[in-house]
């Protein structure tokens, strides 16, 4: 990233919170330092942060909070640049039990796509957090993606972390997956708490089911017996059997190879060559109108940035909402993709995008945002 001079940062005049009999009084004092409340920093402009008391990935949503503030008033990074999974935050002060403003040191360490050997962009902010209190439940699993072993037993509930009503009672909890545990792949399970007052939070597991070692071990000697026992025929077969013997060799080779390594009809994406944007799957914009123009051949219009996608496309012509629908455009806070699968309930869906650790990505998320963006609205390109 190039150094470019950082911007300048106004503290309003002392005259603006100081009664004016005092103000010769206060001017020949030498101030270190000024402690200030809540209240306040927010009388002083200070950016406050909103946050919910149930969030429970809220260390996750100030760090794009305010990683996003200072890209905005900071010319030394853009925030589409930004590597959110790679970025870090600490909070010192700060209490997601305490609603109300709170005070607190941000120490923030901000990684780029491009930023793989350089430590980064580091900066310290005196933070305003208002936690508000949310009487949705409570719904955090253990982990975002689990890998499980073929065969076993599939135990969805196991994976929950904590789950709770602000009442003291236990939320009614509805999962549902589409995980196959016979068959390697990557699948989801999407849970929600319901509380008496009907009331949702929804969270969304990645999945993959993935075939034993050990198995896969045993596979490969099953095949390699098979080969020499094919080579073994092979070799007691008669010259004018060669051309036979061509045919079973190579059958047998697609047999290993279908063994050892699987097969696959998950689409591949590629470059158009007619896409408006440039930076190819690094570009999220890039990768979600080439994933549209790939599996339906519609060509939208340069829409500009991601966050302007969804007020774009309604002008021209394209309707939008919060629903999602297969086909259609997940336009996020500073993010596109292209929606390939919905789940059955709609709580989740499977996306398709560029700009994810520097390239193309596929993943479930919840319907509602990614986990660290929230949604905009679905563009609906039928």
């Amino acid at each position: 990233m190039q150094s470019k001079k950082r911007r300048k940062f106004r503290v309003k005049s002392l005259y603006a919170i100081i009664p004016t009999a005092m103000v010769i009084g206060v001017l020949a004092l030498s101030v270190p330092h000024i402690t200030i409340s809540a209240e306040e920093s927010v009388k002083k402009d200070m950016v406050v942060y909103d946050v919910q008391s149930n969030d429970p990935y809220v260390m996750d949503t100030l760090k794009t909070k305010i990683i996003q503030s200072r890209a905005q008033h900071d010319i030394n990074f853009n925030f589409e640049d930004v590597d959110l999974d790679k970025s870090s935050i600490s909070l010192t002060g700060f209490n997601i039990n305490k609603d109300g403003l709170q005070v607190v040191t941000a120490n923030v360490q901000v990684y780029t796509y491009d930023s793989t050997t350089s430590v980064g962009y580091t900066f310290t902010e005196t933070a305003t957090i208002n936690v508000n209190k949310s009487t949705a439940p409570t719904l955090k699993l253990k982990s975002d993606s689990i890998t499980v072993n073929n065969g076993d037993t599939w135990n969805p509930s196991s994976q929950i972390s904590i789950i709770s009503d602000s009442n003291g009672g236990l939320p009614v909890l509805r999962e549902t997956d589409n995980v196959d545990m016979s068959k390697d792949g990557n699948y989801y399970a999407s849970y929600t708490a319901i509380d008496s007052e009907g009331q949702t939070t929804t969270v969304v597991l990645n999945v993959t089911v993935k075939t034993p070692d050990e198995v896969i071990a045993a596979q490969k000697a099953e095949a390699a017996e098979a080969e020499a026992k094919a080579q073994k025929e092979a070799e007691e077969k008669a010259k004018q059997e060669a051309e036979e013997k061509a045919k079973q060799e190579a059958e047998e080779a697609a047999r290993r190879a279908e063994l050892e390594n699987g097969t696959s009809s998950e689409k591949v994406y590629g470059t158009s060559g007619v896409n408006p944007y440039s930076g190819g799957w690094s570009n999220c914009t890039y990768g979600a109108w080439e994933a549209l123009y790939e599996n339906t051949g519609i060509q939208l219009p340069n829409l500009g940035n991601a966050w302007n996608w969804a007020d774009n496309a309604r002008s021209y012509g394209y309707s939008t909402g919060s629903t999602p629908v297969a086909g259609s455009i997940a336009v996020y806070s500073h993010h596109v993709a292209y929606v390939d699968q919905v789940s059955a309930d709609g709580t989740a869906v499977h996306i398709i995008e560029g700009g994810v650790n520097g390239g193309y990505y596929e993943r479930w998320v919840s319907s509602t945002g990614t986990g660290s963006q929230a949604l905009n609205a679905y563009i609906y390109t039928n």
